[in-house]
Order: C-alpha cells, then structure tokens, then sequence
C-alpha cells in the first residue's frame, strides 16, 4: 500500500488548506448558520489530539474507544487516530449502558472519548472500567475527565512520525447482538484505505472540490466511512445531528448541497414532507444510499422528485461499504430497480451453494465476497470467525443471484431471515414490496412466527401514513391479489412506529421476538 488513510488525510490539507471542510448544522429547523473548520484546521486538531495521546505514553495499537455522535469533532478524533496508529473502537451512542460498558471492556480499550451528553453515564460505570486509563470529554460538562479542548490547545501540531502496518487492527465495530452477545469485527487499517479507493473508484468520480456534501446518516455507521473519501476530494461536508426531515430539507435547500448519503428509510421520511416538491433541490446530482432494501414504488417515486441522481450501495460491516454498486445509468432500467448493482471494481463477489461451491448464474445461493477490506476476524471469538471467513471469502449470509450480465439480487432476507412456510421458502422482501404497493402503507416488514400446523406462519407489521386508514383484511386480501396464497401474510400488526435500530433501520428480529407467541 502506498498510500494510506493517514497520507490522504495530511494531503488534503495541503491541497484544500483554507476551504471550509466540515460544517456543524445540529438538528434545528431555524438553524441556519453553523459552526465550521477548514482543511488545515481539522488537521492541526486531529495532530494535537494524536500527539497528547503519544505523550501520555499510548503507543500505536492502544485501542480508543469513541462514544460520539453527529458532530463537528467526530471526523477529527477519527483522523487523529488514523496519524497516531490507534484501533479505533466505535461505539453507537443509542445503545444501553450495559450495552455501551460490555462494548468498551470487551474490547479492552485504554482511552475512552466522549461528548458531554453521555459524561453523567459514563460516570456510573467508571468503576467498571478498570482497563481504561484516560477519559477524555468533550462539550464542558465531563467532571473528573480531561477536557478536550484544552488538550489540543495546549499540544503539538505537528505531524507525527508514525508509519501504518495495514494488517494491523485499525477499526473495531461490533455487530447490532440480536442473534445475542454482539461480535467485535475487526477491521484492519487498510480497510479504511480500501473503501476509500473504492468510493472514489465506484461512487464520487464525478464530483470535485466544489460539490457540497451531506450525510443524513450516523457518523458512527455508515456515513463515517465516507468521511475520507469526501476529505479526498476537497468537498465541504455538513454535518447533522439528530434527524429532521424538515430540518434536513431546509440544509439541502439553503446550503445549495449537491450529494447526500442516507438510508431508505429516512428518504422515504424525506420524500413525505408535505412541501418538499416546492423546495429547491435541483442541484443535487447525487443521492447514494443503502443499508437496507429501498421499496420499488418510494424508489420510483424519489426518482421523479430528485430526477436521475441515485447510486445504490451494497455492503455490511464484515466487508464494509463496498460490495456493489447500482450505478445512476443503472436506476433507468426498472428491471435493474430489484438490483444491488454489479461488484465493485476491486472486489469479488460469487454466490455458493451450502459447500461453498459456486452455483451457475441466476441460481439462488449465498452471498460470497472477498477484497482487501476484509475483516480480520470477530475478536476473541474463533468458532464465529470460522462460520463466516471461510478460504478467503465473507459469507455474508444474505441470500441472492447473480445474472449473466453480473448484476447482483438480493432475494430479501438473510439465510435467518427465510419464512419457511409447509415447506416453501419465503423471502420477506417480496411480501414487504406489495405492502409498500397499498397507498395507506407507509413502513412495512415482515417475518415469520411459529406455527404449530406449518412451522412458521407469514406475519407483517405495517405502519400507516398519517391520515390514511386500512384494515388486516383489507392488507391481507391486498396481498392475495398479488402473490402466491402461501406468501400472503396470514396475520398484520399495526404500529405507530416500526422498531428501529440508532441508524433507523427496521429491526426484524425485535417484531419476531414481540409476536412469536401471539398467533
């Protein structure tokens, strides 16, 4: 590797030096003007903060965890750490105390980072934190632990000698836990350098320095990873806290934002603001999501308002970001809407049978793939490890084809996620595209319980759009219309809210655990 993640850092603040890099616009509808840093801001900071943690005697591979949200000093810490050659471990604010303290000892992190909203927390459970040597808190109200800022007030700038190994551990994540303890997935340090040649291989080569970039997204999951690539570029990235669609709509508009990272799921909150065909966003060029499947109809429906401009991302955490790619081109097809793209261009991808062997093309199999952003194993976890990294390849678990022409579809459920149903095999994403087809529908999932007479019955929770009413039977005989009678969901739960996780996607497992006894 010639190039790594702490090289492009220290590049684009040579290049862009006094262009706004980052813009902080919180989650407030009225807020329009926000806090910013420019290139060679964010590097100085990010230096100093590397540069304490060195003088306080951590040396590279010391593991940093990070109990940050949306905010201007999150892209810095992950920078910083890159120069210092410190694992990140990223932590999901959303999650429980319990969760958050199980998470940072597992992990055996010596340095814990974190915003002031989560100091009183933090405090509860120092105790229990006897690994952790140094907390360090930011926004004035973490008592007992070493302030930020004046950590980087009062350090060296400087850059620091520190050459990256990429086979070391770099980033450690752990999985969402709802098949039970959560796994730590680590990644290497050349994972964060892969998907950011991958990005700009794959999704960013037609925008340059004078593009305007949003993430509508945690900077935590997914939206984190393009922190560099954007970086790379030269881009001004605007920053959200706690999402809006109000609020959001009225950055795209104000702020002339010309791409946006999200997921379906907040798009489709996008696309039911009321007002959001008189906006002014026609200078968007390009809108990438992914995550989880986008419903065909809000899809179609998101092109006619934004107009061409969609590029849909396959990935997940084992192989982060970058699996396929749906290009823009792509989005003209209908029949390619069903699609998560062709591989990208540096990776892999096959579909196998139940022993690993490749299955002919339109074949459904698993989901395969290899690249050097890999992970390196679940931490202290061997027998996990093994089940999925098997001679080289991520078995993503997730069920699929793929097509003459290389195009890759998902059938809708992971390998735990099929319905078996008296025999059949049952993917919710088919059942979930018909419901989102019903105009009172407006989120939709569905899943299996057990089932005495068939082994698992077909279920789906929906929640309706606001003033819209519709009945099961109604919903139930919707289906019937339109799928086979063995796929039609034999029971419907209505929900204000479908359950979500902290970066809003619909947690399946959470309606299979809340309704297995009910029928």
């Amino acid at each position: 590797m010639i190039v790594d993640q702490k090289e492009f850092v220290s590049r684009g603040a040579r290049y862009f030096r006094n262009k706004p890099a980052f813009v902080y616009k919180g989650g407030n509808p009225s807020l329009i003007e926000g806090r910013g840093l420019t290139f060679a801001q964010v590097n100085e900071r990010a230096c100093a903060l590397a540069n304490h943690l060195m003088e306080q005697g951590f040396k590279p591979g010391t593991r940093v965890a990070t109990l940050v949200h949306n905010c201007l000093e999150y892209p810095e810490i992950q920078f910083a750490l890159m120069k210092g050659g410190f694992p990140q471990v990223i932590l999901n604010p959303m999650l429980s105390g319990g969760e958050i303290l199980f998470q940072v000892s597992n992990s055996e992190a010596e340095v814990l980072i974190l915003q002031g909203r989560y100091a009183e927390m933090v405090r509860s459970m120092r105790d229990r934190l006897p690994a952790v040597k140094v907390f360090i808190c930011f926004d004035g109200r973490g008592d007992g632990m070493l302030d930020y800022e004046k950590i980087l007030e009062g350090t060296s700038k400087d850059e620091l000698p520190i050459e990256l190994n990429p086979e070391n551990l770099g980033e450690l994540r752990y999985t969402g836990g709802t098949t039970g303890t959560p796994k730590g997935i680590m990644l290497p340090f050349r994972s964060a350098a892969t998907v950011t040649r991958d990005l700009l291989m794959d999704y960013l080569g037609d925008l340059t320095s004078n593009d305007r970039w949003l993430a509508i997204q945690p900077l935590f999951h997914g939206a984190g990873w393009f922190n560099l690539p954007v970086w790379v570029k030269g881009m001004t990235q605007y920053i959200v806290n706690d999402f809006h669609a109000e609020a959001a709509l009225e950055v795209i508009e104000k702020e002339k934002i010309t791409a946006i990272k999200t997921i379906p799921t907040v798009l489709m909150r996008l696309l039911d603001c009321p007002d959001i065909r008189r906006r002014d966003i026609g200078g968007i060029k390009t809108i990438i999501y992914g995550g989880e499947p986008m419903p065909e109809k809000r899809l179609k429906e998101a092109m006619d308002i934004f107009g061409p401009v969609f590029m849909q991302l396959y990935g997940q955490t084992e192989v982060p970001m970058t699996i396929s790619v749906l290009k823009k081109e792509d989005h003209r097809n209908e029949k390619l809407l069903k699609s998560v793209g062709k591989p990208c261009t540096m990776v892999k991808v096959r579909v196998v049978d139940q022993r690993s062997r490749e299955v002919a093309p339109g074949e459904m199999g698993e989901i395969v793939v290899r690249g050097d952003h890999m992970m390196l194993g679940y931490l202290k976890n061997p027998e996990a490890t093994n089940e999925v990294l098997i001679d080289g390849w991520v078995h993503t678990k997730d069920l699929g084809t793929i097509n003459e022409e290389g195009y890759v579809f998902l059938s809708g459920g992971r390998t735990s996620d099929m319905i078996i149903s008296g025999g059949e095999n049952i993917f919710p994403k088919e059942i979930e595209q018909v419901l989102y087809l019903h105009p009172a529908v407006r989120e939709a999932c569905a899943f299996g319980i057990p089932d005495k007479k068939w082994g698992e019955a077909v279920a789906a929770a929906v929640a309706l759009k606001e003033g819209a009413s519709a009945t099961d039977e109604e919903l139930i005989s919707f289906c019937k219309e339109r799928l086979a009678s063995y796929k039609k969901p034999q029971l419907i739960y209505f929900l204000q809210e479908l359950p979500k996780s902290g970066i809003g996607k619909i947690l399946r497992k959470d309606l299979v655990k809340r309704y297995s006894h009910s029928k």
